[in-house]
């Protein structure tokens, strides 16, 4: 392992002066010739600074806590490799937990504050922004700062406070291209089969309905909503949506339709299996979902979706180089382009 001192005896500055020049702080004065002199012999030796060093000396543990939505999907699942790439290349410990409401929640930043996290990245429950009190989310990020460092949320509203980091992919993007595409195919109608929003729908589910809607008032088109009604894992259990769909089919219209998941998408495709209507995917019925789970290229037809793979790897690398970037002062490169989502066409719309 390389440590300083072959810095200093390969360059022939004392031990203090190479120290000085390895810290980017910038209260550390050393002539910029010298620390290019040294930054160069320490790449050329392969030297790796000891960040576990760096965040125990500042009274946090060496670790990282991540709290991550308790899906086994293919979303979370990218999610996590980007954390963990990211983490490993820098040599940063990390510990990943999974929950779905605000109790695990509760237990996740407890447990940071108690063993004085480095920083935590956090996606956070649905319901979390909607506590009745209206304080126990913010009250629990505002107490962060003693003992747990940095934050960085992760597609949730910006919260203005000094030691929190806000990161999204552009939801409402997605909800605009589904009604930008769906319009280039001349739809009749236009349709969101999903329930309308409320104050309990996710932040990431109300910016995909925004965008689509938004985007279709822009050009003179009213979205409507056909609201599917209970689903038995992940199946359509009501045919009221289908007696509604086929009402607007008997009438020669063409319907276009954006489901908020792929999953969702899915969940129709069987329902017009059921009602005899399958046939008409990607003719009178244009069906868009969004993820671009595996499912979704292997459905007949395929699905046309928008493809979250991607951006959902980008979250979890530049939501970790924020943090390392913010904690250590690293300066990893950062490209927030990776996070844009992108149309997938095939055979249904």
């Amino acid at each position: 392992m390389v440590t300083l001192k072959d810095i200093a005896e390969k360059t022939g500055f004392s031990l203090s002066v190479v120290s000085r020049a390895m810290n980017p702080r910038p209260d550390q004065k050393v002539a910029e010739k010298s620390r290019k002199i040294i930054l160069a012999a320490a790449n050329e030796l392969g030297y790796r600074p000891n960040l576990a060093a760096s965040l125990l000396a500042k009274g946090h543990s060496t670790s990282i806590g991540c709290f991550l939505p308790l899906n086994v999907g293919e979303m979370v699942g990218r999610m996590v490799s980007g954390l963990a790439d990211t983490a490993n290349a820098a040599g940063i410990a990390y510990n990943i937990y999974f929950g779905n409401s605000i109790e695990d929640y509760r237990q996740f930043i407890n447990y940071c504050r108690h063993i004085s996290s480095a920083g935590m990245i956090t996606y956070l429950p649905a319901n979390i922004m909607h506590d009745p009190a209206g304080k126990e989310f913010y009250n629990m990020i505002c107490n962060l700062t003693d003992k747990s460092g940095e934050v960085v949320l992760l597609n949730c509203p910006e919260i203005d406070l000094p030691h929190v980091q806000t990161i999204c992919i552009d939801n409402n993007l997605i909800g605009s291209m589904v009604a930008e595409y769906l319009m280039s195919k001349n739809c009749d109608d236009y349709v969101l089969m999903t329930s309308p929003v409320n104050n309990k729908s996710s932040y990431q589910m109300i910016q995909r309905c925004n965008g689509f809607l938004q985007t279709l008032a822009g050009h003179g088109i009213i979205g409507e909503y056909i609201v599917p009604g209970e689903y038995d894992y992940y199946r359509i259990k009501s045919t009221r949506c289908i007696d509604e769909l086929r009402r607007r089919l008997d009438g020669g219209k063409t319907v276009g339709i954006f489901m908020l998941t792929d999953y969702e998408a899915l969940s129709l495709y069987w329902a017009l299996v059921e009602a005899k209507l399958h046939h008409l995917i990607g003719k009178n019925i244009k069906i868009v979902g969004c993820d671009n789970i595996i499912n979704s290229s292997i459905a007949a037809p395929a699905l046309t979706t928008v493809s979250l793979l991607e951006p959902f790897y980008a979250l979890g690398e530049i939501s970790m180089k924020m943090l390392l970037n913010k904690l250590l002062k690293m300066q990893l490169p950062i490209d927030m382009s990776l996070l844009k989502p992108q149309l997938v066409v095939r055979d249904s719309a």
